[in-house]
């Protein structure tokens, strides 16, 4: 896990739009990269339509765009190659950027605050720089510089282009390509430290926790939560679970609990077994063990169950039962087959009619709602991230499953509706796709490793044939989101149809797609569990 992963997806997909344009200062290259300027061309299209300027007169159409790279950098732990709005020192020579004093690689926060503490102080040769005067060019700020190196900050031996965005009637006067050219002149990534800002894309911008993390995250939909037998089910899972994740675990919430706080510090919390036995039918079953630093902090452990009321189980109308786990990417990719080993064996236990395990994002338990909005725009780059919480989409469970992934998993009587373990066998073949039987229904695993889908690229075979095949199983509709409160991004309505759809293909495709399957991962030995059919 050394060397930088470089992202390979926009921020959306299409071209150029004849709305804003992309101005290369000459560096070493005497253009764009054709792939980094299709991701900086991809936010321009998407920031078009913003207003031209705001109260300050800022132009909102910039600031959309920075904002937009900004949260890809975020989400990559600030090791993205596109650097939106990075201050440069331009008394130095030559021209030294201003960082983040925790994370080099990070553009630092308040540059008023910056300047007030390190523009006065000598450096090392004790030589001081000029009295700091607003507008004359003592720093500077290109739109977007592309590193070579995204785990290195962008240095002069660092930059691999400078870019200047202009959305008409806007231009570069000589001044300031002068000083871009001075500038100019001058991820595989560490996934266990990607930590999301929370409320990132919300109206009151980043706040100082943890909002989202991305983990491997399996969901697994159930019923009858409210028996004794089923409660002890879902205990034996949290063995299972807590197994290898307790030194990980450091918070545990409780929605509604009948006795006792709905908070406890991990290690001081009664075992899940005894709070479970002083609960009545219908009592709620709430549980989410989380592994933040601090209690609404998201982490990339997390196990969490919710369970309905006995009388709210009695009408299937309601609703199900569901729980979701996640394991860190790291810990996925060293351990290749132990995510899937989890995810079979509860949905064993609890005899589970549906459910699916692939790219997620944990979001803070209980700051969901302002985490949401990067979960949406997360889910417009990678089209193979799981979009959503589990209670929502817990309501419309009874009435269908609600994606497919990585690992689907259908109940008996699904897998009767389509065909039967003959359909799928001849529709999915096994040098891609491996069966596991859970006694109440199949997991389908699709390939070696779980596949995040960019955006921009031709959809995934492993996820599309799946996804035709159990498509009539699909619930109507599903929620995903809660509404949008400040007109920050959020899947509801025809947006969440559209995910709902996002793997659909004409039937005429079909034939194309299984040729396209030819040339993704095949499974192996090490990357399927040793009982499949």
């Amino acid at each position: 896990m050394t060397d930088p992963t470089r992202p390979t997806t926009p921020l959306a997909t299409g071209g150029m739009s004849s709305a804003g344009t992309t101005t290369q200062v000459k560096i070493t290259r005497p253009r764009v990269d054709p792939k980094d300027k299709k991701v900086i061309c991809s936010a321009i299209c998407k920031c078009k339509d913003a207003p031209g300027m705001g109260k300050d007169g800022r132009s909102l159409k910039q600031s959309c765009v920075s904002t937009r790279l900004k949260a890809l950098d975020a989400m990559l732990a600030h090791r993205s190659p596109y650097k939106p709005e990075i201050n440069y020192d331009m008394t130095k020579e030559p021209p030294e950027p201003i960082m983040d004093g925790d994370q080099e690689t990070k553009g630092h926060d308040w540059l008023p605050g910056w300047i007030k503490k390190r523009w006065d102080v000598a450096d090392e040769q004790g030589v001081k720089r000029p009295p700091f005067k607003p507008g004359k060019g003592l720093i500077r700020r290109p739109d977007v510089v592309i590193v070579n190196d995204p785990t290195k900050p962008p240095t002069e031996n660092n930059i691999k282009q400078v870019v200047e965005i202009k959305f008409p009637p806007d231009k570069m006067d000589k001044p300031q390509r002068d000083a871009y050219e001075q500038i100019a002149g001058m991820m595989r990534e560490h996934p266990e430290k990607m930590r999301v800002p929370g409320g990132l894309l919300t109206k009151q911008g980043p706040q100082d926790y943890v909002g989202s993390v991305p983990a491997i995250t399996g969901t697994l939909f159930f019923i009858d939560a409210h028996l004794p037998e089923v409660r002890e089910a879902i205990c034996m899972c949290f063995d299972e679970y807590n197994s290898i994740a307790n030194k990980h675990l450091t918070w545990l919430w409780r929605a509604e609990p009948p006795e006792g706080p709905d908070k406890f510090a991990h290690a001081d919390a009664p075992p899940m077994r005894k709070m479970m036995k002083r609960m009545d039918e219908d009592d709620v079953v709430s549980f989410a063990y989380i592994s933040g630093a601090q209690p609404h902090d998201a982490g990339d452990w997390e196990f969490q169950v919710f369970g309905r009321r006995g009388w709210e189980a009695k009408m299937i109308t309601r609703g199900t039962s569901a729980l979701r786990f996640s394991m860190p990417l790291l810990y996925v990719e060293q351990h290749p087959i132990a995510f899937q080993e989890m995810f079979v064996s509860f949905a064993k236990r609890l005899r589970a009619i549906h459910g699916y395990g692939g790219h997620g994002l944990v979001l803070s338990v209980v700051r969901e709602g302002d985490n949401q909005p990067f979960e949406a725009y997360l889910a417009d780059v990678f089209t193979g991230f799981d979009v959503g919480e589990q209670v929502g989409a817990s309501r419309t469970a009874h009435l269908g499953i609600k994606t497919v992934s990585w690992l689907t998993a259908i109940g008996a009587d699904k897998v009767e509706k389509i065909g039967g373990l003959s359909v799928i066998r001849s529709e999915l073949p096994m040098d891609w796709f491996a069966l596991y039987d859970y006694g109440a229904g199949l997991v389908i695993q699709a390939g070696p490793a779980p596949e995040s889908a960019p955006a921009d690229q031709p959809k995934p075979a492993r996820l599309v044939l799946p996804n035709m095949l159990l498509k009539e199983l699909r619930a109507p509709k599903v929620s995903l989101h809660y509404g949008s409160k400040d007109g920050e991004p959020r899947l509801n309505g025809w947006a969440a149809e559209q995910w709902l759809k996002r793997f659909d293909i004409e039937e005429a495709e079909l034939m194309a797609y299984k040729a396209k399957l030819l040339n993704e991962p095949k499974l192996t030995p090490a990357t399927m569990l040793p009982d499949r059919l």
